[in-house]
């Protein structure tokens, strides 16, 4: 409530060290079953605010965002390994299925692989949307060069279709999201899928 007291929370010598959480809430409140959304490689999930505004206030919506974003954490360098930590904290919110997964690039191989686990313990998994998601198991049999041309085919189509009055939207969008680590990871810049 007070400046002094913001002060005692942002101060870095403080001896309690809050716990890094991966699960945000970006939409607590609503009625309906909860929709779980996973970072794509940027480990953020700004990328999902579009989407929670286009649902309405009545859809809770959940993201996890990737350890080691504070500069404290170290992220977690699997696929399994997240998908375990995950559902640590998804049993937390929501114990009992059905659950809705959503995951956007790299987040959809660990919403698969969180459903493949959820499903193994017994629980229903009613949705893993797939948002952007390439299939790990041939991702390493295309060269770099294919993997760009592919990408570029997919933007040259999107182009198309969004028309000359949302070219600057779309543009921006997409800046928005190479800055966030997507254009590292179809580069091949950035470590390997299965290592985020």
């Amino acid at each position: 409530a007070t400046i002094a007291a913001l002060a005692t929370e942002l101060e870095p010598s403080r001896a309690e060290v809050k716990q890094w959480r991966s699960l945000v809430p970006i939409q607590a409140s609503g009625s309906r079953t909860p929709l779980f959304c996973i970072h794509g490689a940027g480990g953020n999930i700004l990328l999902y605010r579009d989407l929670v505004s286009r649902l309405g206030s009545d859809y809770p919506v959940f993201g996890f965002q990737s350890l080691g974003l504070d500069g404290r954490t170290e992220p977690l360098e699997s696929i399994e390994a997240m998908a375990d930590a995950y559902l640590i904290e998804l049993k937390e919110v929501q114990p009992q299925g059905p659950y809705y997964l959503a995951g956007y690039c790299l987040g959809g191989m660990v919403a698969y692989q969180m459903a493949r686990l959820l499903r193994e313990r017994g629980d229903e998994v009613a949705l893993v949307g797939l948002l952007d998601t390439y299939n790990p198991a041939t991702a390493g049999q295309s060269s770099r060069l294919n993997i760009v041309w592919q990408r570029a085919r997919f933007h040259i189509s999107n182009l198309k279709q969004v028309g000359l009055s949302n070219l600057f939207k779309y543009l921006k969008e997409k800046l928005r999201v190479a800055r966030d680590g997507e254009l590292a990871n179809v580069l091949g810049m950035g470590r390997s899928a299965t290592r985020r």
